[in-house]
């Protein structure tokens, strides 16, 4: 049986780069953050049933702090892939209110072809990223268990990839995605059909303080 788990990264730090206010980066996770990944460690080192062979991130700071902190429950070190970055949208080069603005002028179909910044990626571009580096783990790892730890776009399509839906996006539903959240997919052997076994599960956050 082929089973993919996927996690959300926790709680981060978004921080002007310099006092323009105009580019961002990503600082790594907050405290908050930290507690959050540290109570799915936790949970994962209690689930004997959930045993990734390996564990694949994002190279960016919020999702490797992330996996760094969970791959201690399985003593695994984890394997950073720059394909399973959030969409390179070109939104942490803009003003806030500027990409909001023009965001809100679009329409869903549109803003899927909307290139915001030079050498950024278009909604369709992300999405056809996304999908390929799902499909080289999953078919690199047919009959295991693998552990990604990526972002809430890569969570989206990654949903579109395994029920086979169009491309880019969706103006009706999206799934839920909280911080250090747990989604299971699986495939059983001589099967083409994935089966969601559940989305979002946040549960071992249950009444952890966010101060």
């Amino acid at each position: 049986m082929s089973s993919i788990y996927l996690v959300r990264h926790g709680d981060y730090r978004l921080e002007p780069v310099d006092g323009s206010g105009r580019k961002f980066a990503d600082r790594g996770l907050s405290a908050l953050g930290r507690r959050q990944a540290d109570a799915l460690r936790r949970r994962l080192a209690a689930s004997p049933q959930i045993a990734p062979i390996v564990l694949y991130t994002s190279t960016l700071p919020r999702a490797l702090q992330t996996a760094e902190i969970i791959a201690s429950a399985y003593g695994l070190q984890v394997v950073a892939e720059p394909d399973l970055e959030e969409w390179r949208s070109g939104n942490d080069d803009m003003p806030l209110a500027e990409f909001i603005a023009e965001w809100s002028r679009m329409s869903a179909f549109d803003r899927r072809f909307r290139r915001f910044r030079p050498g950024c990626e278009t909604g369709i571009e992300f999405d056809a990223r996304a999908r390929s580096v799902l499909h080289r783990i999953v078919t690199q790892h047919a009959g295991d268990c693998v552990m990604i730890v990526a972002h809430g776009g890569i969570m989206e399509a990654a949903f579109r990839y395994f029920i086979g839906l169009g491309d880019g996006g969706s103006s009706r539903a999206y799934p839920a995605c909280g911080h250090t959240s747990l989604t299971h997919w699986r495939r059983d052997p001589d099967s083409d059909e994935w089966v969601l076994e559940f989305l979002n599960d946040g549960h071992h956050l249950d009444g952890l303080a966010a101060a």
